[in-house]
Formats: C-alpha cells, sequence, structure tokens
C-alpha cells in the first residue's frame, strides 16, 4: 500500500479532488443530480431520518407563522418551497400548493406523500383544518419534531460509538499485522 501510494499518491490525490470538484459543479447546476443525491441521502438509515425530520420541522414552522400572519395557504407553500434546500421536498410543495389551489386538502395531499413526511403529519394537519387552527397545529408539530431532532443529534454518539470501536480495532490489526509479519519472516530466516 505504501508502495502504491509512493507512486501513484499524487494521481489518487488529483483524482479525488476532480471527482469532488465535478461532483460539487453537477450538483449545483444539474437538478437530476441533486434529486438523486438527496433520495440517497434520505434512505441513509440514521442520517435520513434526521434530514427527514429537519426538513418536516422547517416545513411545519414556516408554514405555520406565515398562515398565523395572514398569508394564504397557497402563497405560504411557495414560500416555504422557495426557502427548502432539498429538491424533493422542493418540489413536493409546488406540487402541493398547485393541487391546493384547485380545491383540494392539504392533508390529503400530504398523506399522498408518505415516503417525505411521516404517518402523523396529514392527520394533525387533518384536524387542524378541521378545527380552523392549522397555524397552531404547525407551529405545534413544529415543536415536537423540533425535540425530536435535538433526541436524535443527542443520541448520535451513541449510535456512532460501537462502528468506531470496530473500525479503530481493525486498523490497530491490520497495524500489527503489518509490524509483526515481517519481523516473523525475519525470525524464520535466521539460521545458526
Amino acid at each position: 500500500m505504501s508502495n502504491f501510494l509512493l507512486t501513484y499518491g499524487f494521481y489518487v490525490a488529483l483524482g479525488i479532488i476532480v471527482f469532488a470538484a465535478a461532483f460539487f459543479i453537477l450538483y449545483k447546476k444539474v437538478i437530476q443530480v441533486r434529486r438523486v443525491t438527496n433520495t440517497v441521502i434520505l434512505k441513509i438509515p440514521l442520517l435520513g431520518k434526521m434530514v427527514r425530520t429537519y426538513q418536516i420541522t422547517n416545513f411545519c414552522r414556516t408554514l405555520g407563522l406565515l398562515l398565523k400572519s395572514g398569508v394564504r395557504i397557497v402563497e405560504g407553500l411557495t414560500i416555504v418551497a422557495d426557502t427548502t434546500e432539498n429538491v424533493l421536498y422542493r418540489e413536493s410543495f409546488l406540487e402541493v400548493g398547485k393541487n391546493i389551489s384547485t380545491g383540494r386538502k392539504l392533508s390529503v395531499e400530504l398523506e399522498k406523500r408518505q415516503d417525505l413526511f411521516t404517518a402523523l403529519i396529514p392527520e394533525m394537519v387533518m384536524i387542524g383544518e378541521a378545527s380552523g387552527n392549522l397555524s397552531e397545529t404547525l407551529l405545534y408539530l413544529s415543536d415536537m419534531y423540533e425535540h425530536e431532532l435535538d433526541d436524535l443529534t443527542k443520541n448520535l454518539s451513541n449510535s456512532i460509538e460501537p462502528v468506531l470501536m470496530i473500525f479503530m480495532g481493525l486498523m490497530v490489526g491490520f497495524i500489527a499485522i503489518s509490524v509483526i509479519t515481517p519481523i516473523y519472516g525475519i525470525t524464520q530466516s535466521l539460521s545458526r
């Protein structure tokens, strides 16, 4: 490995830098790359849940505050879409806004997108729509999901700790074997 890195290390580093720069440029310019990247991130077990919770928290808080200040729901969804970096959520908010402008309910539209929203969101939004307190319901949901996100980030270190221990054990084992193997080879070749 050291011989390989001494010989081709510059090319490996250059390749990593070029790949990272190309990915960054494609991510900024090509919407399909962003869509695929955001889909992959949402599928990663722990990170995906954190991203989903963060997006739900922002959606509920922003839309709740906009509705409370008198903004209409379709305009509010457009503003929420403009403030969202995740392409999947942005497109979903714009489509929900378009469907709501034709007379559909927000709860029904959110229920169709169970890959982006938890099952609790449409149910609570339906209650808020029926009671006429949609803004208060959304603000309550944002507080609830914000606490859940805080708990997820606090428990992140506990979740990563076993993986780090296994990784460190493998690294120490690899180094120990790479040091002991040549010494063993030298002692075997010694003769009286």
